[in-house]
């Protein structure tokens, strides 16, 4: 006989953090039913009518809290909203009654009236757990689509073998709602970081339905953020078995790979992703941080050129050539990105530093002092910056303005022994031996070794 179901709404009410929503569902099996697949049926359907009451719920909020929302957010369709509820929303079972021809179901979904839109705002920016919702979604749509066309021909059904097959069949499609039902709470303790639970859960639901790639994608993610590498590579293998195409299952075997250091295993997969999305700057970010890692300057380069010249994320390709020409002792060519990077970003206080000290390192006092300058009009209160600026206008002879640098810093410091020591010494250049005697005397008197030896010269 044809399933009859019937469900109603029990009690919406509100305690101080949390709205609660409450149904009952009865699911009336038919000959084909078992318990576990009138179990399996009735669970989705109270889990859709629960999160259809969300979705309302979330659709009041949004207007209400309007300019507290996301635009994103507040553009959602109803079904779009009803979707991804599931990720935010856990559908918990409170009672169940299994008969013989009916399966009734008790259950509540708690939404935190605090955050929900926070939490749907997260989920609708991050790309593959939405993904992985959607997918779930026209996966248990198809399901019951199936379970019932199935339904209606095993009632019809006289040949006993053909039967048999149908039967194992409709059994394969109840099952495929229990594993997004798994899934689906995977996703949830995924996104609460509770990766143990995560793991679990997914792999509940890949041992009914392997084919899932993003319940293999996050629980191989999951495994990586507890270092269990091994785990982790085993599952997004499986990820990418499944879709030789997937980008961010391609993406974290290759971060994996170099967190275990396997370099050639990590340049590989970076390289796959970049055949698959030639314009991937994580792959490029991946190949670069790989080639580093292997010392292997001259590749790194080449990948930072290559995004300089197609203009992806040239924050990020600028500031590490700089770096890496640093590293390698080629000063003037570091210099060069290191000033290409001021047209990113001028206020750079780390870059103009970078800058001040590789001018200092190849003798080119006037331009330190030029980034020196601009680092005080970003932090005046670097003492360190007064000190440095002091040494290199030293260096050129211009002790006048060496002594102004050196007492700002000393304003900042006034019991720095070196600093003393210093505006000494540019006090004697400039020939006011009194003040240098002063500064190395005070110097001696806060117990510096060296400020006792020049106080105690015969001036």
């Amino acid at each position: 006989m044809r399933a009859i179901v019937s469900a109603m709404v029990l009690l919406i009410f509100i305690n101080i953090n949390a709205k609660i929503f409450i149904r009952e569902y009865t699911y009336r099996a038919s000959d084909s039913d078992s318990k576990n697949t009138a179990r399996a049926i009735a669970l989705e359907q109270i889990k859709r009518l629960l999160l259809e009451e969300v979705g309302v719920y979330i659709q009041s909020s949004i207007k209400n809290q309007e300019s507290e929302s996301n635009g994103v957010v507040s553009s959602l369709t109803k079904t779009d909203i009803q979707i991804l509820s599931a990720g935010i929303a856990q559908t918990n079972v409170l009672d169940e009654i299994w008969n013989g021809e009916s399966f009734w179901l008790k259950a509540e979904i708690k939404v935190d009236e605090k955050d929900v839109l926070k939490k749907l705002d997260n989920l609708v920016n991050n790309v593959e757990s939405k993904n992985a919702l959607e997918e779930s979604r026209i996966v248990t749509d198809n399901a019951l689509a199936e379970i019932e066309r199935l339904k209606i021909e095993l009632e019809k059904e006289k040949n006993k073998n053909t039967l048999a097959e149908k039967q194992k069949a409709y059994i394969a499609e109840t099952e495929k709602l229990t594993a997004a039902d798994w899934a689906a709470k995977g996703q949830i303790a995924w996104d609460n970081s509770e990766f143990q639970q995560a793991i679990t859960y997914f792999r509940k639901s890949v041992d009914i339905n392997p084919d899932n790639k993003y319940a293999w994608m996050t629980m191989g993610v999951a495994n990586k953020w507890i270092e269990n590498f091994e785990q982790a590579i085993v599952c997004l293998n499986k990820a990418v078995e499944l879709d030789s195409l997937y980008i961010v299952g391609w993406d974290y075997l290759g971060l994996i790979y170099l967190d275990m250091e396997e370099y050639a295993n990590a340049a590989a997969c970076f390289r796959k992703l970049l055949t698959i999305n030639p314009t991937s700057i994580s792959a490029y970010h991946g190949l670069a941080y790989t080639y580093e890692a292997m010392n292997d300057d001259k590749k790194a380069i080449a990948i930072y050129e290559q995004m300089l010249t197609n203009d992806y994320d040239p924050y990020f390709a600028t500031r590490h050539l700089a770096e890496t020409y640093k590293k390698l002792n080629d000063y003037p060519t570091a210099i060069k990105y290191y000033r290409m990077f001021l047209e990113i970003d001028p206020y750079s206080r780390w870059n103009w530093m970078e800058l001040a000290r590789l001018y200092t390192m190849i003798e080119d006092y006037n331009q330190a002092i030029i980034a020196y300058k601009k680092i005080l009009d970003i932090d005046s209160t670097a003492t360190g910056i007064w000190s440095n600026m002091g040494n290199a206008y030293s260096k050129i002879g211009d002790y006048k303005q060496a002594i102004i640098a050196y007492n700002n810093a000393l304003k900042l410091d006034p019991n720095n022994t070196s600093l003393l020591n210093n505006l000494g010494f540019a006090y004697n250049d400039a020939g006011e031996y009194e003040n240098a005697k002063k500064c190395f005397s005070k110097s001696a008197q806060l117990g510096d070794e060296d400020g006792k030896f020049w106080r105690d010269l015969d001036w």
